[in-house]
């Protein structure tokens, strides 16, 4: 089910749902920069950690962004991560304004954790839509 409008009563209830998000990761960015929207985007989930992992650029291997990660349980630790956690997760494609990945957007926790399928399509949703608020 994707983040846009449709005829069914789940896909609408799912674009308003998208909709409303977006519009809190754009105050989080405001108040509370990165660090801010992956503090919001964790909150709405059981997963320990949120964060941004860059892709790197195809021209020189350098990353399309910043790395960026949210521990729920130590979130006064900041916001750059050593290394991507290489555990199961749910994430998205960062795309920017020119329609290249920039990286991916994901939850992820060192115990199994589930997710409500609305929360995949809002990642996707959000990821899609990351030149809005990723350098807010």
């Amino acid at each position: 089910m994707a983040c846009m409008q449709s005829e069914s009563l789940a896909d609408v209830i799912t674009h308003t749902l998208c909709m409303a998000v977006e519009s809190d990761v754009r105050v989080a960015s405001r108040i509370g920069g990165i660090h801010g929207v992956l503090a919001y985007l964790n909150a709405r989930t059981r997963y320990r950690f949120t964060g941004i992992y860059p892709a790197p650029s195809p021209v020189d291997g350098s990353p399309l962004c910043r790395a960026y990660l949210y521990d729920r349980e130590t979130p006064s630790l900041g916001s750059e991560p050593d290394c991507f956690p290489a555990l199961p997760c749910l994430d998205a494609h960062l795309i920017g304004a020119d329609g290249a990945v920039r990286g991916r957007l994901y939850h992820v926790d060192h115990r199994l954790r589930t997710a409500a399928p609305s929360e995949a399509s809002l990642l996707q949703f959000l990821a899609s839509r990351a030149d809005r608020w990723l350098d807010a």
